[in-house]
């Protein structure tokens, strides 16, 4: 499922037309000459868009509803529930007063006003009055409208060139537009025939003479997963099938060395297409393959126009080897600090590392898996269920046969006979780190740096896995391996916070909840806008829950609703403040304060989200924390009735009643308050004028005037 699926998918169908452009926008990487302002839309903590730069940086201050990208040197946004158009500068072309808006696009945006579409000019004035029930962009001076339920195309002079028919359709790029008829997708060309017959789950936009198109894919919700990829031309005839890949393949027993040892090629099926081809080259996944005896896994990269793998997105060394051979490298053996081969020599030469390093570890899962299923089958002998055993026995068999053949096959492709991950991660983690040392200034430092920490994280040392990627994120601008140490770094954090054990010299300790808040800290603090900050917010919260520091934890969840009022987390969090504040009240150490304090987050709870699903949860909570408030209160009662303190018995008993009058203490306080009331108005009737100031009924040492029942 490619990106844009998954968004459009989950929207009206009169994004469909915009959001192709928009990606086509994003995702070629448009400078400012392409969309007008190199800026893009971001959403700040807080619940508002603003502008940043490349940097991540914000230019233009959040303080839109939402906000769209530029184009044309103008970006649509909505400020006080109406939509308007603003510049490079923040400042008002055109004035909030739309109920919806698209971007601009061949000097037209659609917009919409009292429930119909239309579209205007840059200076705000209708080029085609409202009229119709949705609206796309204009694309090569055709831009898709809808009129009864079925999507034509209309000029920008109004005219109907391509009659309402379609079930969905796209745009318009290089004179073709992928349009729905009858549930399956084709190409229409501009005089709305089908140059390519509607037969496929999905069709992404033409660039560069090619388009990709889904066969056996499905629609699930609003997910589209599965089938199979592949690029045609305008005509329909298919030019890639799937992705060619070429690899250099080494002897057995020989060191490790980069492209030297004879050829192997092999092909994978085109799994995801991210929009197309731009520059020549497509962003895809592929599918799982075997190559050189390295069962790789799907992976994302790029392929060209004749559909060869150019290895995460490499152009300048295309691994074809029919016709090209990489540069000499070196041997693992090698002494790297010699500098024998090239920076991209080295860098390859760990991932060579890598990726037998990975061989192995499946090899080893492989094993586990089969010991498991032979220890099942030995239970299910002893349990007598002779065909559990044997279905599970086979399986296991199946398992030991699938992981000697995939240790057969690393061997040969350089591994060493009964070696095992750790050695092979170690190998990379250490060229990996000479690399990013002695290469400050080379592009793929960054890259070099985000590995070390992933290999770290394969030899399970997560605290120095997180160390790494804390240094990338201190030593590098905003790119993609800036926001995957953010994700590892909070998976990290995940790590510890769900018990696993810290080694302290060979030893495994108990997870140190305060590293574990260091942690989600570090992402709150380098990246606050991010998608990760409420989520670590939140985290730290449940770290201090253990820690039973149920103020500070309170003080984390409170900081998730003050500062990402909009977050999904922000009912979580303010039941979780209840929760901490129940958790506190049945410590020894905290008075009936934590107790009234977790009912008043639950009442507030129960205000603020009346369809949650813990409702129910949280009417319990408060009625178990106001048997626990009452019956504090009915212990001091008690207390002062019995030593004869009667006045303040009756504050106590009060208390009691206030709380929950109709419990069973509250029907004890009711009865005690009576008869403690007429005790001391008998005792002011008994004392005489002279003597009544000297009356204490705090130590009042006369005789009962009755016998009471025992409080």
């Amino acid at each position: 499922m490619t990106f844009k699926q998954k968004v459009i998918r989950c929207l009206p169908t009169i994004w469909v037309a915009f959001l192709s452009l928009f990606l086509f926008f994003a995702e070629s990487g448009f400078t400012q000459s392409d969309t007008g302002v190199d800026l893009r839309p971001k959403k700040a903590f807080w619940g508002r868009y603003g502008y940043v730069n490349g940097a991540g940086k914000f230019v233009l201050e959040p303080k839109y509803e939402e906000a769209l990208q530029f184009s044309d040197f103008l970006a649509a946004v909505k400020k006080d529930g109406k939509w308007g158009f603003i510049n490079g500068e923040g400042k008002f072309v055109i004035e909030p007063r739309y109920e919806e808006a698209f971007l601009f696009s061949d000097q037209a945006a659609a917009v919409k006003q009292d429930g119909k579409w239309g579209f205007i000019t840059r200076t705000g004035k209708y080029l085609i009055e409202p009229k119709y029930e949705s609206a796309g962009i204009f694309r090569q001076g055709l831009a898709a409208v809808r009129w009864e339920g079925k999507w034509g195309f209309v000029t920008k002079g109004g005219e109907m060139v391509i009659p309402p028919k379609y079930e969905q359709v796209y745009c318009f790029s290089e004179d073709r537009c992928g349009a729905m008829a009858d549930g399956k997708w084709g190409y229409i060309d501009r005089a709305g025939v089908f140059a390519v017959i509607p037969k496929y789950q999905e069709v992404l936009l033409f660039s560069e003479g090619l388009a990709a198109v889904n066969e056996g894919g499905t629609l699930d919700g609003n997910e589209f997963s599965g089938g199979k990829w592949f690029f045609i031309d305008p005509q329909g005839t298919v030019k890639i099938a799937e992705a060619h890949i070429s690899s250099a393949m080494v002897e057995k027993g020989a060191p490790s060395r980069v492209g030297t040892d004879g050829r192997q090629d092999t092909t994978a099926t085109i799994e995801a297409v991210e929009n197309g081809f731009r520059g020549s080259k497509a962003h895809v996944r592929i599918g799982s393959r075997l190559l050189n005896g390295d069962s790789q896994g799907p992976s994302w990269g790029y392929i060209d126009s004749k559909g060869d793998w150019l290895a995460e997105g490499s152009t300048t060394i295309p691994l074809n080897f029919s016709n090209h051979t990489p540069g000499e490298g070196f041997t693992f053996e090698s002494d790297i600090i010699g500098n024998r081969g090239t920076s991209a020599d080295i860098l390859q030469t760990a991932k060579n590392a890598e990726t037998i390093g990975k061989a192995y570890e499946q090899v080893e899962q492989l094993e586990r898996d089969a010991d498991e299923q032979m220890a099942a089958a030995d239970r299910a002998d002893e349990l007598g269920d002779k065909e559990v055993a044997q279905a599970a026995r086979k399986l296991g068999k199946e398992k030991q046969q699938e992981a000697r053949q995939l240790r057969d096959e690393t061997d040969k492709r350089g591994g060493e006979a009964n070696a095992n991950s750790i050695k092979y991660f170690d190998q990379a983690l250490k060229i990996y780190q000479v690399f990013a040392k002695e290469n400050p200034d080379d592009l793929r430092k960054t890259e070099a740096l985000y590995k070390v920490g992933e290999m770290y994280e394969h030899l399970a040392k997560y605290w120095d896995a997180y160390k790494a990627y804390k240094k990338l994120i201190e030593e590098s601008a905003a790119n993609q391996y800036w926001d995957l140490a953010i994700e590892r770094m909070f998976a990290i954090g995940n790590v510890y916070l769900a018990g696993q054990h810290q080694m302290m010299w060979k030893i495994p300790m108990p997870a140190d909840m305060n590293k574990v808040v260091e942690i989600y800290q570090t992402i709150i603090k380098s990246a606050p806008f991010g998608s990760y900050a409420p989520l670590a917010t939140f985290s730290c919260g449940l770290a201090r829950e253990k820690q039973k520091k149920w103020p500070d934890a309170v003080r984390f969840y409170e900081d998730v609703l003050d500062k990402y009022p909009k977050n999904d987390l922000i009912d979580d969090a303010q039941y979780q403040i209840g929760f901490v504040w129940m958790k506190a009240a049945r410590q020894p150490e905290y008075d009936q304060t934590a107790a009234q304090k977790g009912i008043e987050a639950f009442q507030d709870y129960l205000a603020r989200y009346k369809r949650s699903d813990k409702t129910e949860q949280a009417t319990e909570n408060i009625a178990m924390l106001s048997q626990r408030l009452s019956g504090g209160s009915l212990s001091v009662a008690r207390f002062y009735d019995k030593t004869g303190n009667y006045p303040a018995a009756l504050v106590y008993y009060n208390e009691v009643l206030t709380q929950s009058p109709d419990s069973t203490q509250g029907q004890e306080a009711r009865q005690r308050k009576r008869i403690l009331e007429d005790l001391i108005s008998e005792a002011k009737q008994q004392a005489s004028p002279a003597d009544k100031s000297k009356i204490s009924l705090r130590s009042n040492a006369q005789p009962q005037p009755r016998s009471l029942p025992s409080p």
